[in-house]
């Protein structure tokens, strides 16, 4: 008995005949501290008679089911919609406000634990009534039907190789699914809200961890957005979350971002991920070509053979060789250049490497300057800002993942060309962490004390604008 209501156990998420879910709630419980990773969900249901009763589902993700239902109010079934909703609402605050449990590193002392809402528009859990449909989460794979006849089948294999592997980083870091229907947590499907409001954590944490690199994991502050971003977006973790799950470093954090970068893509792409090259570039909103123009593919593949780095004839990516050249253009990308960026003048053709998994949201939206302002984050030697090379080579390393980042398992790699308008730009020979200067426009970073290579680092998106994006093979 509990606030008058009586509680049995059910053996399955049927309605028995409370076909319609008035309202429900979707929360998750990722707490480091305590090592729980659990989900609670709670409906009101209604049955055409007009009896209303209170359904739950809840356990630890990915490893129990427990439902329970509440049909008799103070011996009866319940009439009355009032009643009903004041213990809805009584278990979900509860539920929000969390309890103190033992600390486990702490004896004698307690820690609060707490659920999160998770907003869902078809959950994964629940009863019969609200349970997304079978075909709209089973898992698929990400092969496409090229449509030929308003494409190249050549950008149809470009978008079905970056769509794959943008699905494959996703899906491999969390415990996010990809449907039909787009990207799925175990609770149900991302949204574009859910995203956004994984990223406050995060930033939380930027905050806090400064230019220092990292965090302490011990950090109560630390621990409890480490336990709602993990609530939001959900790690395949098992039973225990330890710290070496935890986001407590400058590294963790720039994979994180980049993780729902990668999600956010795919998230606005949706359904269109896995139709035809149509549906995807409508879905992108990039302009993609093949380059045509033969003497300017020849002067690009001039370009990328004749600027590698001799310090990397030894590197893997010295035996990387154009083979493809498409020429592109992000419409916000290319207006805010051409209106804001352009007419600072000194612009410089350079190159922008990434891992293939970040291809597809670059392509979509252009360059993101990350927010972490730590420069022990592998390629922020010089401040906040988006990073380009003069040295072909230099730029692949990181298309390749030599410096940590996520490797392909194709063995094809991408880069990409762009203007750069440095407008009045500082010179330095050294690291310079603080960034940009004030009244400067960018950086030229002099390869001598601290760089092999020279680097070109800008604070402004508005003074750069990507043009092509270039296959390359060993």
């Amino acid at each position: 008995m509990a606030n008058g209501w009586e509680v049995r156990k059910a053996s399955d998420n049927s309605n028995d005949g409370f076909n319609e879910t008035v309202e429900y709630h979707v929360m998750h419980q990722a707490n480091v501290v305590s090592n729980h990773n659990k989900y609670y969900l709670i409906e009101i249901q209604k049955n055409p008679q007009g009896q209303y009763r209170i359904f739950t589902h809840y356990g630890r993700l990915g490893i129990s089911n427990i439902y329970e239902v509440r049909e008799i109010y103070e011996g009866s079934p319940c009439f009355d919609f009032n009643t009903a909703k004041k213990e809805f609402d009584t278990i979900h605050k509860k539920k929000l406000s969390g309890k103190s449990v033992p600390d486990p590193d702490n004896p004698g002392q307690k820690v609060r634990e707490a659920y999160v809402n998770v907003e869902v528009i078809a959950p994964s859990i629940g009863s019969e009534n609200i349970r997304g449909k079978a075909e709209t989460k089973k898992t698929i794979s990400v092969k496409t039907a090229i449509d030929t006849s308003s494409y190249d089948p050549t950008i149809g294999k470009l978008l079905q190789q970056l769509i794959g592997e943008n699905v494959h980083n996703v899906t491999s870091l969390s415990s996010i699914q990809y449907t039909t229907n787009g990207y799925s947590t175990p609770l149900g499907p991302v949204t574009s809200a859910h995203v956004d409001k994984a990223r406050k954590p995060l930033d939380e944490l930027n905050r806090l961890m400064g230019t220092k690199g990292e965090v302490d994991p011990e950090n109560r502050e630390v621990q409890q957005l480490n336990s709602l971003f993990f609530s939001l977006i959900p790690k395949p973790f098992s039973r225990k979350i330890s710290t070496e799950n935890m986001i407590y470093t400058a590294q963790k954090l720039q994979d994180e971002y980049d993780l729902l970068t990668q999600l956010s893509t795919g998230v606005q792409m949706g359904s269109a991920m896995a139709g035809n090259t149509k549906q995807q570039m409508n879905a992108l909103g990039t302009d993609i070509e093949i380059l045509k123009d033969r003497a300017e593919a020849d002067r690009l593949r001039d370009f990328i053979i004749s600027t590698k780095a001799s310090n990397h004839r030894h590197d893997e990516v010295w035996n990387y060789n154009p083979v493809r050249f498409f020429k592109i253009r992000i419409p916000k990308e290319r207006e805010r250049y051409e209106t804001r960026g352009k007419q600072k003048g000194n612009i410089k053709e350079c190159f922008h490497g990434s891992s293939s998994s970040n291809c597809l949201s670059i392509l979509k939206t252009g360059l993101v300057i990350p927010p972490v302002n730590a420069p022990h984050v592998c390629g922020r030697m010089f401040g906040t800002g988006a990073y380009y090379g003069l040295s072909s080579t230099k730029s692949g390393r990181y298309s390749l993942g030599s410096w940590g980042g996520k490797r392909s398992k194709y063995d094809n790699i991408f880069l990409f060309i762009a203007d750069v308008a440095l407008g009045k730009y500082y010179t330095t020979y050294d690291s310079l962490p603080s960034g940009t200067p004030r009244g400067y426009d960018s950086i030229w970073a002099k390869a001598g004390q601290s760089l092999y290579n020279d680097e070109l680092i800008t604070p402004y998106l508005e003074n750069q604008t990507l043009k092509y994006i270039v296959e390359l093979r060993p």
